[in-house]
């Protein structure tokens, strides 16, 4: 094949396709998944919410998408999220979570996705244990 028509092959083979689908991605924009911690808060139980610490946001569907009973839910309800589990052996650095029956937070080694995943236990505490978190680093 002659090195001008691999080329003009090559070009087309690219542009054609932006051309075709170009005008049809603005008309149809792609829709994106919401990230997996606020799938979590949207998702939460509203029973879990009335217990946490945090900032307190005025909701009309807190009560499971009764628009008429408007009620005060917590954010964030990522600390309401049951805990992860663990399915078999993982080389994943230590992670935290919040756990609500013993209303602390504990170090737990696994792989996880989705809510009520941190980084460390100052993290866990700062959204999870507020009062304490603040006592704790004395911030008035």
């Amino acid at each position: 094949m002659d090195k001008t028509a691999f080329v003009l092959l090559l070009v087309f083979s690219n542009i054609v396709p932006l051309l075709a689908w170009g005008s049809m991605a603005q008309r149809w924009p792609r829709r994106k998944q919401a990230p997996a911690q606020a799938r979590a808060l949207h998702n939460a139980p509203a029973a879990l919410q009335k217990s946490r610490v945090g900032y307190i946001v005025r909701n009309i569907t807190c009560d499971g998408g009764h628009p008429k009973k408007t009620k005060y839910c917590v954010f964030p309800e990522l600390c309401s999220c049951p805990k992860p589990k663990q399915e078999g052996y993982t080389r994943s650095p230590d992670r935290w979570y919040y756990d609500n029956d013993a209303k602390e937070c504990q170090r737990i080694t696994a792989n996880m996705d989705g809510c009520n995943n941190f980084d460390s236990e100052d993290q866990c505490q700062m959204h999870c244990m507020k009062e304490e978190w603040l006592k704790k680093n004395q911030i008035q």
